[in-house]
Parts: structure tokens; sequence; C-alpha cells
């Protein structure tokens, strides 16, 4: 081949090769409408993918075009479409997320940070929960295939003894321990960190478990799951896999021996839970400690990891309020103590402690206590001797909740007259019209419906001395709601009327009272009157003192019995309502539901309102709006006191930065630029911006302008003729003859 043909062959190839570098370096990525260039370092400014900062010695990917789009060079390898497990349904798109968007990861259940500009999600409206950190996408779940075989990756984990130094900061998928010695299962990918622990993987694959009888559950792995028992979140969970049925039980809860209770209060039986991470309202002193950041009594911080939890329906007690022994032994005392409300000190002072501990506690709580020695302590401060008893060792002993010693004297009825009926059964008898004037106690036409809404709204409207909201630092609406004068005053009128014409919004009426927890209940005959076993003690608790109810209207056999349960219902909330934990909205309720069985029953409750509500001491009234007068008088206190803590804080960071100006230490560490210009700005002050082109002895240029001539006579004869322009900024500087202006004398005009 001649020389210059060959030299023109190699010559094309060379501008191909260099055309197909200059390609690879150029993409098309779904983030952005125009190709991104590969770019070997540039300024520092942040992805538009993931928000962190691009040093400026690192590679990124930049579009020429707008010149301002920017992504690392790790960020464009993101698949814009994926498949994951934990949502087989539809595959999950990497898109920007809003702003809006407060969801968690769906796969960790973290929030989201400012640095996730880009997530997985799922771009399907059913599925709008549906997002995952990019990071947590990629993560794949672990599949226990057999009972050998641990899978990740789609092959199968290495059973290994060793400690892999990759892994050392990472935690078991199953339980969130780190690697501990002895065998574990292992990815054998090299980028993954997943690893099982063999006794994490070595769990049954299917059981039946007495917290779920009707189903078996299947040991699953995923995304944490809320155990059913403990409420704390799991990877590993035995889960029933019937579509409609959501339970999970963690492993440890699955494998722990459970502790049935009897309790007076519920029909089925309660599971002691001993490490609960639940928040809930308690079903005996309705209080949830949830949102109470400020002030949890050290009772329940003792005490919060025990809880006893009915598994086959919502119903829960703290293990304060729970079925706890009547009696226990207690070593270093001579006497039984016995479970009670005591509240008595030893010497009559307002300060209760414990005896045992010798620590404060609160009064609101239940005790065990020695009448005879004036000897009380703290249940937690009993827990073993509690937890003997309830175990197991002394079975004789009777187990009573919160609020059921009340009824003591009535329990009997409950096993002597119990038939095959339920509540749920009664509830059926009912005719559409008795129902219709369940819901609509008060006319179930527009018109009166209307009518009683109106007036209810009208007094609300009236009443601007009770409505507090929005004036927590107003110290003159608190002394207004201090002058309130029941006699004479219109807005205690108002408020009054405001409640007794309160109809709730949520549908319902008086039929959202029974609870699914009666509805199941047998029924017993309380005096002709058919109530769930669990209230019949509290019907013959106000039969024995109020006498017969005597409808004056005509029941049938099913209202009959429906409207004496929901008076029992009512009753019994009373009885587990403390009055200082009474709202405006429960006041509100509290009427509507007794005066409503009033009016459709014409049930002869007048003695019990005239007791609780009518009386001259207008209970539980009076004592409402004290309590909500202390509540507005702490919470005014309370913002006041952040709000000044908030300022004070304020003050001392503005003092801080005073005397940090006054040392001048910004000065004498600046740069040697910014100290060049402090001098000259020193040099220059009350200057103007011409000043520098000189003046003529004594005389500014702007003077000069004006007064040229007979200037220009006297500085020749002043300088003996010479003259001359200094160009220099002088040190020396003085008011202008003429004007008062600041000029410099050495500056003379040449010629």
């Amino acid at each position: 081949m001649p020389i210059f043909i060959e030299k023109l062959v190699r010559g094309s190839i060379d501008r191909v090769y260099s055309f197909e570098r200059e390609m690879l370096k150029k993409i098309r990525h779904f983030s952005h409408q125009h190709d991104l260039q590969l770019l070997d370092g540039g300024l520092e400014a942040p992805c538009g993918i993931c928000n962190r900062l691009i040093p400026n010695d690192k590679n990124r990917y930049f579009c020429g075009i707008c010149g301002q789009y920017r992504i690392h060079e790790k960020c464009a390898e993101w698949l814009e479409y994926m498949n994951h497990s934990l949502h087989p349904l539809h595959p999950l798109k990497l898109a920007k997320r809003s702003l809006n968007n407060n969801s968690c990861c769906y796969y960790c259940e973290e929030p989201f940070n400012n640095d996730d500009g880009h997530v997985y999600g799922c771009d399907d409206q059913q599925c709008s929960n549906v997002y995952m950190h990019r990071s947590c996408a990629m993560i794949p779940l672990l599949t226990i295939a057999s009972d050998v075989d641990v899978v990740c990756h789609q092959k199968p984990m290495i059973l290994t003894e060793h400690l892999d130094c990759k892994k050392i900061r990472a935690k078991c998928f199953a339980c969130q321990l780190g690697w501990s010695s002895g065998s574990t299962y292992s990815c054998t990918s090299p980028a993954c960190e997943n690893f099982l622990h063999k006794s994490c993987a070595e769990f049954p694959r299917k059981i039946q478990h007495p917290f779920h009888p009707h189903n078996s559950l299947i040991l699953q792995v995923s995304k944490p799951q809320l155990c059913r028992s403990c409420c704390t979140k799991n990877r590993l969970v035995y889960s029933c896999l019937e579509k409609s049925c959501t339970f999970n039980l963690g492993i440890e809860c699955a494998s722990l021996d459970i502790t049935w209770v009897k309790c007076q209060s519920h029909d089925h039986s309660l599971s002691l839970v001993e490490k609960s991470s639940c928040v809930f309202q308690c079903d005996a002193c309705q209080n949830s400690y949830k949102n109470q950041v400020k002030y949890v009594p050290d009772e329940v911080i003792h005490t919060q990891s025990f809880m006893f939890r009915c598994m086959n329906c919502v119903f829960n007690y703290h293990f304060l309020c729970g079925p706890l022994p009547t009696t226990v032994k207690y070593e270093y005392h001579m006497h039984p103590l016995i479970l009670s409300n005591h509240s008595a000190t030893e010497d009559g002072s307002d300060e209760y402690y414990c005896d045992v501990c010798e620590e404060k506690r609160d009064k609101s709580f239940r005790i065990y206590y020695c009448e005879e020695c004036t000897y009380a302590a703290h249940i937690h401060c009993l827990i073993s001797e509690i937890m003997k008893v309830i175990k197991g060792d002394n079975k004789e002993v009777v187990l009573r909740a919160l609020g059921e010693e009340r009824w003591d004297q009535y329990l009997g009825i409950m096993e002597s007259k119990s038939m095959d009926l339920t509540l749920k059964h009664i509830m059926d008898e009912l005719t559409q019209q008795e129902e219709e004037m369940l819901i609509h106690p008060f006319g179930f036409d527009d018109h009166m419906s209307n009518n009683r809404r109106s007036r209810y709204l009208y007094y609300q409207q009236l009443n601007s001395r009770f409505n507090l909201e929005g004036s927590n630092e107003d110290v003159d609406k608190l002394v207004q709601f201090f002058l309130l004068n029941a006699k004479s005053d219109d807005d205690f009128q108002n408020f009054d009327n405001e409640l007794w014409y309160f109809t709730p919004e949520e549908e319902g009426g008086l039929l959202k009272l029974l609870e699914d927890k009666y509805l199941r209940q047998e029924v017993v005959d309380v005096d002709g009157y058919m109530v769930p076993k669990r209230l019949a003690p509290v019907l013959k608790a106000f039969l024995h003192k109020y006498g017969d109810l005597r409808g004056e209207k005509s029941l049938s056999s099913a209202m009959k019995s429906i409207t004496s349960t929901l008076l029992c219902t009512v009753f019994d909330r009373m009885c587990r309502t403390k009055v200082e934990d009474i709202t405006r909205d429960d006041l509100k309720h509290l009427h509507f539901y007794l005066d409503g069985i009033r009016k459709i029953t014409g049930f002869n409750i007048g003695r019990f309102l005239f007791d609780y509500v009518r009386s001259p001491s207008r209970f539980p009234l009076n004592p409402f709006l004290g309590f909500e007068a202390i509540r507005y008088e702490t919470k005014i206190c309370e913002n006041l006191d952040n709000k000044i803590a908030t300022l004070e804080a304020e003050l001392e960071r503005c003092k801080k930065n005073r005397e940090q100006l006054k040392s001048e230490t910004h000065r004498s560490q600046g740069s040697d630029y910014m100290k060049l210009c402090l001098r000259e700005a020193s040099k220059w002050k009350n200057n103007k911006l011409l000043d520098q082109f000189g003046n003529v002895d004594g005389v500014c240029i702007f003077c000069l302008a004006e007064n040229s001539s007979t200037i220009l006579e006297e500085a020749i004869q002043a300088s003996n003729g010479v003259t001359r322009f200094d160009n220099h900024v002088p040190d020396s500087i003085s008011l202008c003859d003429i004007c008062d202006n600041n000029c410099h004398k050495d500056r003379v005009l040449s010629e």
C-alpha cells in the first residue's frame, strides 16, 4: 500500500475513534431535556439529582446548552424505572420529590430530608404513599427459601463463622443487631452489606399462635411491620396471609410464654405485655401520655413498658390501671398490703410519699396500702411481688382493674342470670323508626334538626368569654373570665344554653355509644332490663340508689334494653372520667346523651339529673369552670415564661455579638485587602468623589470654577510665581476657604 494512502486510512481511523470517545462522554439523561457532557471538574455546584454539592475537582455531567444543570457522575447511573419486591404491583420511578410531600420512606420509614431531591415513587394514584430513598430502593429483600437456604440478589447467602470487615457497621436484616460471634448468613454480592444471624433464620416457617388461632402465621422478611402485641417494628415477622387480615407478630413475641389475665370489665382475656412500645388511650383512666412531653408522672415512666392488651379487639389498660392483685405480701412489712385508691397521708399534709422508696408519689394513681400502719407503696416498687401473683404463684387472689371496686356488691348478678343472647341480637330486633329515634332523639325531620342546630350556633357565637383559643397571652381576657357571675352574667346563661342545644356533627346520635365490645356481649336480666354482662352492675347500682326507671312512654322490649344499655354506658364513662379531665366537648356530649335518652324513653332520671346537672352546686359545670380557669391561667403563664425565655436568649445573643464587635477581632483577622480598604476609607472620610482631582491653596476645584481669575492670581502670588499639580493624596486635610468642604492645601492648579 502506498505510504500516502496508509496515512490517509490511519488518519480516518483516528478521527473515528476520537469521535467515539467524544460520544462516550455524552449521555441523554431522563432528568433533563438536553444531552449532558462529561466534564473533568468544574465549579462547585449542587447536583440536580441528590442536591449535594459537586466538588470542583470531581467529574460531573453538565448541560452545555442551559449552562446550569449538572449531576454527579455516580448519580447519572440511577435507573429511571425499577421493580421492587415490596411493591410488586407497579414499577417505581425516580422523580423529583415535591417539597409538599411529607411522607416517609416506604422501606425504612424514616422521613425524607432536603438532600433527597429525587426519590423512587409509584405513579399510580392508589399508591400515593409509596416513596423510597434511592439507597433503600437498591437494598434487596432477603428471602428465606427453605430451612437451609436464605436468598439475596437471587443467590443463596453463604453461612460463615468469620466477621466480614466490609460489614462491620452493618446490622442484621431481621433483628437490626450487629454482626456477633457465631454463624451468620452473608450476601455474596461484593457491594451488598446484607447479612442474617443464623439464629434469626432458624425460626419455624409456619406456626399456630393463640393470639391469632383461626389462621396459621407464616414467617415473612419484609419492611418494618408493627407487632400486634408489643407495637415494636420488626423486619422478621409472622404474618397472616389472608387477604383482608393485617395481623403481624414479631418473632420475639411469638416465642414468649403468654400470661392471660381475666378482667371483670372486659369479655375477653387480656394478655400481659412486658416489653411494650405501644402508645394508646387507656380504657380505664381514658388517658394517653403520647403528647404530654412536658410532664409524665414517675409512676407511668416506671411502668410504661408493661400493659394489658386484648388481642381480639381494641382494648388496652395501662399497667397501673389494669387488673392487679387486690392483696400482695411484701417481705419488709408485717401486714398484707391492699390495692387502694387511698390518698391520705400520715401527717395530713398535701405531700404524698412512698414508704418503700421514700420518693414522692402522685395521689391520682392507685397504691398498695396498709391502713393499720398507714403504710403506702408505689405499684412499681412492688412489681416483682405483683408479677408473682399474676403469673400464677397465688391463683386465689382476686385481680381488679381501676374502677371495678365500685360494682363489687353487684357482681353476683353477672354469674347467676346469664343467657345465650347478645346485645347484637336485641339490636337487630329494633324497627327502622326506633333506630331513627336513637339517631335523632330530638326529632328526625329536617326542620327540627336545623332549628336546634341554629340555636346551638347562635349561643356558641355569643360565648366570646368562653372561647379561649388564640388568646394564650391575653391577660385581660383571663381577668374577664374570672369576673364571671352565674346569677347576673349573660355569658353564663348563653354557655348553659349552648350545652343544652348541642347536637354532634358526626352521624349516629345515641348509637355512637354502642361500641362493639358491648354488642358482642351476652345480656343478663337486671330487674326487667336486659343489658350486657359488664354493664349489669352499673345498672344495678343506679336502680339501688334512684329506684326503678319507670319509663313514661310505651317501649318495645328491644328498645327498653337498648336505651337502658345506653344509659349505663354514659354512667360507666362518667365513672371513668376524672372531674379535672372534663373538657368543654365532654360536657356537651354528656348533656346530649342524658337529655336524648330521657326525651325518647321518658325514663325517670330526674333525681340523677338534679344531683349531677341541675343542682344548686351546678355539678359538674361549676368545677369544670374552675379547672378551665386554672388551665387557662397555667397556659398563659407557660406561654409568657416561654416567650420571656426566648427574648432573654435573644437578648444574650445580641449582647454577645455586641461584645464581639467591640473587641474588633474581626478586623484583626481580616484579609490584607480589607485592611487596605479600611485605611483608604479612613483617609477619605467626609470627602466628595471628585476631591481626588485636587484644589488650589485651600480652595477646592468646585469653588475654583466660580472664582477662577481671583483665586489663580492669589495662588500665583502666594507661591512666588510657581504653580504645580500633585496627583498623590496628601496627608494634611483641611476645609475649603470658600465652601467649607474638605480639600487639600498643598494641591494647586497647574497651568
